[in-house]
């Protein structure tokens, strides 16, 4: 009886497994035609012959609503989709309260340090690269205030790893109100 069920509730995942397969098959034939198209677009759409990069990362927001980061090197406007050969690099934004510091990493490979041109003042930060066909562009805007002084930048390994020292630690202490 106990091998009965257990075969049973094989074929039940076997199905679903497949049915799965079946998706991830049809995800793939529609990948494939999209990237197949793509370079043959009309007029101001698709300028360059490739390759063209597009993702997203979401992440907490500051009240724990999802933030959507966008990278890559096409940009949708009022034609339609546009590839500009500048990719928005891949960022990651840390705020760390107990030291004071804020952290910025950015993926980009394929420049030296020397290729890099980073921008800081008190409201937000702006990163740029150039080498050959390899180009980066960002402006990452802060919800915290920093002192653009305290820039501290390394690269290494095509990541670009900023700190710098938050101007005014976020008040994190509940202040005592007095009821009336």
């Amino acid at each position: 009886m106990v091998k009965l069920e257990w075969r049973k509730n094989r074929d039940h995942f076997g199905s679903i497994f497949d049915a799965m397969s079946h998706e991830f098959d049809q995800i793939e034939q529609v990948m494939n035609n999209v990237l197949r198209t793509a370079p043959n677009r009309t007029a101001g759409h698709y300028s360059l012959d490739g390759p063209f990069y597009y993702g997203f990362s979401i992440t907490p927001g500051p009240d724990d609503k999802p933030v959507l980061k966008e990278f890559g090197n096409i940009r949708n406007s009022e034609q339609g989709d546009v590839a500009n050969g500048i990719r928005e690099p891949i960022i990651d934004t840390i705020v760390d309260d107990k030291e004071g510091k804020l952290r910025v990493t950015c993926e980009m490979p394929g420049v030296t340090k020397q290729d890099i041109k980073l921008t800081v003042n008190e409201d937000g930060i702006t990163i740029s690269a150039t080498n050959g066909d390899k180009k980066y562009n960002t402006n990452i805007p802060l919800s915290v205030k920093i002192e653009p002084n305290s820039a501290d930048a390394s690269y290494n390994n095509g990541i670009l790893d900023l700190k710098l020292t938050l101007k005014e630690s976020p008040t994190r202490e509940g202040l005592d109100v007095k009821i009336k």
